[in-house]
């Protein structure tokens, strides 16, 4: 066999190895992507917000810039819920037509629960934000998809089984980073609103799996959050070639 044969064999060989080798970190990233909320509070963290009984993580995963993007949505979401928790209702309610909630009185409790008063024996509520990686997406229609979060759904009405723990991932490809058709992505009510959004998918409250989630009362909360209620006749939220998931 001469040099040129067993050079193209070698490099055949290499090839395959490495084809191996990034097809198995994908694997493991994918893997990781939804394993980071089953281990968020073991990962390394830091608080990032403290106020009264609500108590906010960040991953270390995330940078110091958008860690303060999630501390300052922490800051709106608490402060909405404890005094605009009303008038977000009213608006989630009036702009819902779906996925309802068995009643008011019982999401208000629940809300109440989360942001106002402690957990069993005094505790602190503490909501974990880890990392979950997943770049913008563009669509064969030309709509981008922007996946900003994922949260684990959990029991109608019940904390997760740690009893005061809630665990949101928010996409670090999409926090406090520049994109010229969804801004957002800079906005601390922006993420106050999808915060929120995954605290109530915590709490048991779910929406479609796919497809638009517009009316469903998960999204609209979110969105009534995210302005505090007030959302202008016709406005809209994201440009016409940006869908939201999360």
């Amino acid at each position: 066999m001469n040099f040129a044969s067993k050079y193209f064999k070698y490099l055949l060989l290499s090839l395959l190895v490495l084809s191996i080798i990034m097809l198995s970190g994908l694997a493991v990233v994918a893997q990781s992507n939804d394993d980071n909320l089953g281990v968020a509070y073991i990962r390394p963290r830091t608080l990032v917000y403290a106020r009264g009984n609500f108590w906010v993580y960040a991953d270390n995963a995330f940078d110091d810039s958008q860690k303060r993007l999630i501390r300052s949505a922490s800051e709106i979401l608490h402060d909405r819920m404890r005094t605009q928790r009303s008038r977000i209702l009213d608006c989630a309610y009036r702009r819902s037509n779906r996925f309802m909630p068995a009643s008011r009185q019982r999401i208000d409790s629940q809300l109440i629960s989360v942001f106002v008063n402690a957990a069993s024996g005094n505790r602190p509520i503490k909501l974990t934000t880890t990392d979950l990686w997943t770049a913008p997406r563009r669509q064969p229609n030309g709509v981008t998809q922007y996946n900003t979060g994922r949260a684990p759904i959990g029991n109608p009405g019940q904390f997760p089984e740690q009893g005061d723990l809630l665990r949101v991932a928010l996409n670090s490809v999409i926090v406090d980073r520049t994109f010229s058709d969804f801004p957002q992505a800079r906005q601390a009510d922006r993420w106050a609103g999808t915060l929120v959004h995954e605290v109530l998918h915590n709490l048991g409250y779910d929406h479609e799996r796919s497809g638009s989630t517009d009316g469903a009362f998960v999204k609209e909360f979110g969105t009534c959050t995210a302005f505090n209620g007030n959302i202008p006749d016709g406005l809209q939220l994201t440009d016409s070639n940006v869908e939201v998931i999360e």
